[in-house]
């Protein structure tokens, strides 16, 4: 292919840089991601014990997400197109791309379906409706039935590589060197059905759960206005209910900046791999700051983990104390010591 490229590139648009922040948020965010867990399993109280399973369920396909893109498969994009190539451990033992794309659109449905299931939850147990607890399970496996019937033609709307390639770099300013060396794979010429195909699952989804929240909203004031609950249950419903909503949606937010960042590349033809790596970083971070958001905003984790905080600085200032009146001692018998010679 006769393309001019450039010689030097900046650290930022590179994939070494890329692939160090994938590396260092996976490094961090993993000892996190476990003292969630433990949290989720042994600090989770009783008033919280019908949403426990729940909440495991959602944080093992945040951190599955977070494993598959931040470090199997680590992609290099090269925005507005829908090219790029993986940085991630899966490269080496033979995975193809596109079935890398797939494990990372299959896992994000998995984190949304996990987010629908739990609002779900908390309408199912506050509403109790029979005929709706004999198909909520059914309901909640039609999700990811659907999810994976919309992500199956993506084999199929694959473009033949080496046409679709030369397109792409023919519509890119001159890039570095490496990009043309490097495996670079084209999911689609065709934003269309991606678009619309994400677009309505996602939208569904957001739909389900602002359902289920009116619907929790609304049952719980009429059920305290009844005095069928107590003022004490609807302020701990309502303190759930708030924290799960913090929980969902400021994580969310680190999926809507690169998403919202796509979009704008896209629609104006911008190419910036500085920014686009960037994002793809920020992105990255979505299960760790999920993971740091729901140990905050619930109470019994966020006390689990001050009372280790506090257990460890008292640790450190008892063992410097110790140390000091050691030293203290040493000095007085050396002292002593003197003076008696």
């Amino acid at each position: 292919m006769n393309v001019s490229c450039i010689q030097h590139a900046g650290l930022l648009e590179s994939p070494e840089f890329l692939s160090f922040g994938f590396y260092v948020t996976t490094i961090i965010g993993t000892p996190v991601h476990l003292f969630g867990f433990w949290c989720i399993l042994f600090k989770t109280t009783d008033q919280m014990k019908n949403v426990k399973w729940y909440l495991v369920n959602l944080h093992l396909s945040i951190v599955l997400f977070d494993y598959s893109y931040g470090l199997l498969t680590c992609p290099f994009i090269l925005l507005p197109r829908l090219a790029g190539y993986p940085l991630g451990i899966l490269r080496h033992f033979g995975v193809e791309t596109k079935d890398q794309t797939l494990l990372i659109l299959f896992m994000s449905l998995c984190v949304l379906c996990s987010i629908v299931a739990i609002f779900e939850n908390r309408f199912h147990t506050v509403f109790k409706n029979s005929l709706w607890n004999s198909w909520r399970h059914l309901w909640l496996v039609t999700h990811y039935i659907t999810g994976m019937f919309l992500l199956s033609p993506f084999r199929y709307l694959i473009p033949e590589q080496e046409k679709a390639k030369h397109l792409v770099f023919e519509t890119l300013p001159p890039l570095p060197c490496y990009i043309y060396e490097a495996p670079v794979f084209v999911l689609s010429n065709d934003y269309v059905y991606i678009v619309v195909a994400s677009c309505t699952f996602i939208i569904f989804s957001c739909f389900e759960i602002l359902v289920f929240s009116s619907f929790l909203v609304s049952r719980t004031i009429k059920q305290l206005q009844n005095n069928s609950i107590s003022s004490r249950t609807f302020y701990m419903q309502r303190k759930f209910f708030f924290a799960l909503v913090i929980q969902v949606g400021i994580p969310f937010v680190m999926l809507i900046s690169p998403m919202s960042y796509a979009w704008i590349a896209i629609q104006f033809n911008y190419y910036n791999q500085k920014m686009t790596n960037l994002a793809v970083l920020t992105g990255s971070m979505h299960g760790f700051v999920s993971t740091i958001v729901m140990l905050f905003v619930h109470h019994p984790y966020r006390t689990a983990f001050l009372n280790i905080l506090r257990s460890r600085i008292k640790m450190r200032s008892s063992n410097r104390i110790s140390h000091r009146e050691s030293r203290y001692l040493d000095k007085n018998n050396e002292v002593v010591g003197n003076v008696r010679i």
